[in-house]
């Protein structure tokens, strides 16, 4: 039995990435780290990228994460283990917003732990006389937020809190699926997915802590029917929430003025359904074309400004996807994605943020000596914005690869983003705020711009 283990050079800041495989067990172990510090003695021109109330602070990530498999004589064993740790540390002069003093200064602070391993078994087998592949897998994650807080600052050093809760949580999730082959062009697959979650909140503002446990079962089916010619109609229903979804509690009232706002719910559920239709038109190409509608029982909203989270009434989606793959030659492959989306919430008023129209394009290029290269363009049609804030103009954004082979074990890879510099917003809300505190200053809107052009290069050898 021979085993190889392999080595990458950093694809982020401060990466490592180390790996080994053998005939029948693979493994990979990824360490990062990063720290990015805000230097208010750096007196530089001001552009569209700087953030003109930022005063100083830093930001540390570090993590690390492990995956295994295992081929069995059964199936396939998957396990996985990951912790994260961050701290965020913002001081800032943000009297232009709430109308406060001249050069009173706010300090956020936060910090943040996630700890959380997995278990898979995937494998064939039988139900009764159908043929049958089955799944089972375990979930657990803790996660703490040791603070979160915004302190007032006005001569220097923190004298009064505007805001520090402390969060626990943590969750256990059982899935089990099956795909079931119900006749000769019928297949099925059926998954159940339970829920278990626990939160508890400690803060200084009277109201906002509290503590929950709850339950959730989500069920999922789809059936799928192979016809002629490698065409083939599927049907999907269920319900639930999508894995590691990232929403916690929330805020119960605004620590600005104190008033009540909506807390999440972390056990929110949307309800999906889908049809379609995938069809080989050619030997070189392939579509799909499908219909989905989603209801989602709590829209989240985010107040720029305020940094504050709250749930609004339900919202309903529905649109329709088109997605082609033509490969005309073994050496080039283009494929396309593009979508229409209506998104309403239960009212009938647009749903900020959504784009009524996407399209996104991939042109992959293969030479025989190894080179490939590859060209991805994704365009957002117009969104609406929250309140009276113009609509959030369509963007375009073109992203380039190039790899190369150097060796039977070693890969060089140069990515471009933004290939084109475009200038475009890449946030969808906006909040009205005075661009300094001056006699006279009208209100404007914020935006966060999208990263102007940027280069990677990655390096990947096997030993």
């Amino acid at each position: 039995m021979m085993a190889t283990s392999a080595l990458t050079s950093p694809a982020g800041p401060g990466e490592l990435k180390y790996s080994g495989a053998s005939a029948f067990e693979r493994w990979h172990l990824v360490a990062s780290a990063s720290r990015k510090a805000w230097d208010p003695t750096e007196a530089l021109p001001a552009s569209r990228f700087d953030s003109r109330d930022v005063l100083g602070g830093e930001k540390t990530r570090a993590s690390l994460a492990f995956d295994w498999q295992r081929s069995l004589d059964t199936g396939r064993l998957e396990a996985a283990a990951f912790a994260r740790r961050s701290a965020f540390d913002l001081v800032s002069d943000l009297s232009r917003l709430d109308g406060s003093s001249i050069g009173e200064r706010f300090e956020q602070r936060d910090r943040r732990s996630l700890i959380g391993a997995a278990m898979r078994w995937s494998g064939d087998g039988g139900l009764g006389p159908l043929d049958a592949a089955h799944s089972a897998s375990a979930r657990l994650t803790t996660e703490t937020y040791d603070g979160d807080g915004a302190f007032r600052m006005p001569g220097g050093e923190a004298t009064g809190t505007v805001r520090q809760d402390r969060l626990r949580q943590a969750g256990a999730t059982l899935d089990f699926g099956t795909e079931v082959q119900l006749a000769a062009r019928l297949r099925s697959a059926l998954n159940l997915r339970y829920d278990a979650y626990r939160f508890g909140v400690a803060s200084d503002l009277d109201g906002h802590d509290g503590s929950r446990t709850g339950t959730l079962a989500s069920p999922r089916v789809s059936l799928i029917a192979d016809l002629a010619a490698g065409n083939s109609v599927f049907v999907n229903a269920g319900r639930g929430y999508g894995a590691d979804d990232p929403r916690g509690p929330g805020a119960a009232i605004d620590p600005r003025n104190g008033a009540p706002i909506g807390r999440l719910d972390p056990l929110a559920t949307v309800a999906t359904t889908e049809a379609g239709w995938r069809a080989r038109l050619t030997p070189s190409a392939e579509t799909t074309v499908s219909i989905f509608r989603s209801r989602v029982a709590s829209q989240l909203l985010l107040t720029g400004d305020a940094g504050v989270s709250e749930m609004l009434r339900p919202s309903m989606r529905q649109g329709v996807m088109v997605a082609v793959r033509y490969e005309p030659r073994s050496w080039i492959t283009l494929d396309l994605q593009a979508s229409a989306l209506h998104a309403r919430f239960a009212g009938g008023s647009r749903v900020a943020g959504a784009p009524e129209h996407t399209v996104t394009g991939a042109l992959t290029l293969r030479t025989p000596d190894g080179w490939t290269a590859s060209l991805l363009v994704n365009s957002l049609g117009e969104r609406e914005a929250e309140g009276e804030a113009p609509h959030v103009k369509p963007s375009t954004f073109v992203n380039g690869r190039l790899t190369r082979n150097l060796t039977k074990t070693t890969r060089v890879t140069f990515d471009v983003f933004n290939l084109f510099d475009r200038r475009a917003d890449s946030l969808d809300y906006f909040a009205a705020s005075r661009l300094w505190n001056a006699p006279g200053a009208a209100d404007s809107f914020l935006f966060n711009p999208a990263e102007p052009r940027g280069f990677r290069v990655k390096l990947r050898t096997s030993f």
